[in-house]
């Protein structure tokens, strides 16, 4: 029985002091490399993601594919689609998607709130445009994500660096999710 306990003794205090070093090189790295929200583009002080594509086809055809995109990409597209002018080959919709808050201790996630926007694609022959801007904390009052960058504001905690990066992994699917509906 000695001979079994031996190994197990010295396995259990190798994982242990394996642990307790990775811990402390975690928590010296978190005090010497605070961690930085992502890059996002920028335009006069706000974040918006914006892009001309050249394409092939006809605005009505183009104007087809974004409505189609539309229709695919929202569940509840009638809800979100603001304005619809198929003669100037421009859709305008108002969308949220939901943030959420990590608990590394427990790997949990809570319910952060919603993240709203705005989204425009215009058609042209050739080309198509899209704008995602006025993006906003959904409160009562507008609370634009650009506050969450502000690490001296009052009211900022590192939380917002992974709301940041939620909104920007979110919207860069949505450009991606659109480039290939368009045929980019």
């Amino acid at each position: 029985m000695q001979h079994i306990k031996t190994p197990l003794m010295l396995m259990l205090a190798l994982t242990l002091a394996f642990s307790q070093s990775h811990a402390q090189k975690k928590n010296k790295n978190q005090d010497t490399e605070p961690r930085k929200a992502p890059e996002m583009p920028m335009e006069n002080g706000q974040i918006v993601y914006a892009g001309v594509q050249k394409t092939s086809g006809k605005q009505a055809v183009l104007y087809k594919k974004a409505k189609d995109w539309f229709n695919g990409f929202y569940k509840n597209v009638t809800q979100v689609i603001k304005e619809d002018d198929e003669d100037k080959g421009s859709i305008t919709g108002q969308s949220r998607f939901k943030i959420n808050n990590y608990d590394e201790k427990t790997g949990t996630k809570s319910d952060a709130g919603l993240v709203q926007y705005t989204i425009v694609v215009t058609c042209k022959d050739g080309e198509y445009s899209y704008r995602i801007d006025k993006i906003n904390w959904k409160k009562q009052s507008y609370y634009g994500i650009e506050t969450w960058l502000d690490t001296e504001g009052q009211y900022y905690t590192v939380r917002f660096i992974d709301y940041l990066e939620q909104t920007d992994e979110y919207l860069k699917n949505l450009e991606e999710s659109l480039k290939s509906a368009m045929g980019q």
